[in-house]
């Protein structure tokens, strides 16, 4: 079972899911896209499988993003990353636009994060890690993806549902007392 940890508090518009899982399931292989480049608004973006070499700048915009109390530490992101649960954007000086992670979760997939550096919110990356989210989730076989998503994080809930997610039920204090969450699913 996941353990989630809290949104981001102090910008809930530059982050849309923040879960964590209590434990790596090795052997689920996600098969991401081979990297390619998009073009975003006026960013030149490169999407790709996150590596190890990353760990830093994500683990640095973790930190950004999410409080103290629920930004995930470097061992936890070098597990997932090193599984290939991860998906990076970086810039065109190869730094670390946003990041998206997913686990398994029983026959679904599940999205634990998805997280973009405040600079690049709204031009379209999140949807862009959807996208391959479920382009990665078709391959699987998988029959829905999930996630959870704070009910006062109102962008990110009118976000996944433009995209096709929708309510599947209300968790009371999911991320910690007086801060529950909306399930939300998306079928395959």
């Amino acid at each position: 079972m996941n353990q989630l940890t809290k949104e981001d508090s102090e910008d809930p518009l530059s982050t849309v899911a923040h879960t964590r899982a209590t434990s790596a399931t090795p052997e689920f292989i996600v098969p991401w896209e081979p990297p390619f480049d998009i073009q975003l608004d006026a960013s030149q973006i490169r999407i790709m499988k996150c590596e190890v070499a990353h760990l830093s700048q994500i683990v640095a915009l973790e930190h950004q993003l999410f409080s103290a109390t629920s930004a995930y530490d470097a061992a936890f992101l070098e597990e997932e990353i090193t599984a290939g649960r991860y998906l990076v954007a970086l810039d065109r000086n190869n730094a670390i636009a946003g990041y998206a992670g997913l686990e398994p979760e029983n026959t679904n997939i599940y999205i634990s994060n998805i997280a973009v550096r405040r600079s690049f919110s709204g031009i379209g990356l999140g949807r862009e890690f959807l996208r391959n989210i479920v382009a990665a989730s078709v391959k699987m076989n998988a029959p829905r993806i999930t996630l959870h998503v704070s009910e006062h994080n109102f962008r990110a809930i009118k976000f996944y549902s433009e995209f096709g997610f929708t309510v599947d039920s209300f968790v009371r204090d999911f991320y910690c007392e007086n801060d529950s969450a909306y399930y939300m699913i998306y079928p395959l």
